[in-house]
């Protein structure tokens, strides 16, 4: 799942960076596709700055003409829950880079942005999502479970 915006990848395809692990499980066939997509991604956003990368571009890696809005803010950012979710894609990783964007998230802080603009909803959410997919204690818990 790409979200699509003008040909854009914006927000709602954060997301996908931290899924192709849940594949890695499901699809052995296709480990060696997942591991370069995850590979592609991080060292795309390594170029850009490990602590700078933008969180909206163009499919074709260029900075968006209009930036979508987010919380009545409009303005790129360096935005928490990008960073986690690629973290979280270096649990299929090759790489040694892949390492870099996990102490970018241990480093990072769940806090509003010096003009105020705060999300710890969205950001929150896959901030705290990836933490338990690096930790390896993201599973299902049911009610016979101790």
């Amino acid at each position: 799942m790409v979200h699509l915006v003008s040909i854009r990848l914006t927000a709602n395809s954060w997301i996908e960076r931290k899924n192709p692990q849940k594949k890695w499980v499901s699809r052995i066939s296709s480990r060696i596709s997942l591991q370069n997509y995850a590979r592609r991604i991080q060292n795309f956003l390594f170029c850009r700055g490990i602590d700078t990368f933008e969180d909206q571009f163009n499919v074709d890696g260029t900075l968006p003409e209009s930036i979508l809005p987010a919380g009545g803010y409009r303005k790129l950012r360096h935005s928490l829950g990008l960073v986690a979710t690629s973290a979280a894609a270096c649990i299929i990783g090759t790489q040694a880079k892949s390492w870099i964007f996990v102490d970018a998230v241990w480093k990072a802080k769940l806090e509003p942005y010096p003009d105020g603009y705060f999300d710890p909803y969205y950001n929150g959410l896959l901030y705290l999502f990836s933490l338990m997919h690096l930790s390896g204690n993201y599973r299902i818990i049911t009610p016979g479970m101790k």
